[in-house]
């Protein structure tokens, strides 16, 4: 009995390792592919869904203490809105906000 519990253990932590080892692995993917891999481009889903957001998007990347903004793909008419209220969770964290349609002036 105490045999089958130890093997099942075992096994146990074998799946623990390999999903660590899988998300080290997404996760310097991240780190070698920069914010390209946090990027996307306008196109339908294989469902022929679009996820092309009204007003394009920008990228902002916490760096320094404080909000950057990285990116902008807003579109005419669009500008990116008031960087992340929230602190980054690391220096580097980079976070998709929709457009904001411009004031007027």
């Amino acid at each position: 009995m105490l045999a089958y519990l130890a093997t099942a253990a075992l096994f146990v932590l074998l799946g623990v390792v390999i999903d660590i080892a899988v998300s080290v692995r997404r996760l310097r993917s991240v780190v070698a592919n920069g914010l390209h891999y946090l990027m996307f481009e306008y196109h339908a889903y294989p469902t022929g869904h679009s996820y092309k957001y009204e007003g394009g998007f920008c990228i902002w990347v916490f760096r320094g203490g404080k909000w950057t903004l990285e990116a902008d793909f807003c579109e005419e008419g669009y500008e990116p809105g008031a960087p992340p209220a929230r602190t980054g969770e690391m220096e580097g964290y980079a976070i998709r906000q929709l457009g904001v349609k411009k004031r007027p002036r």
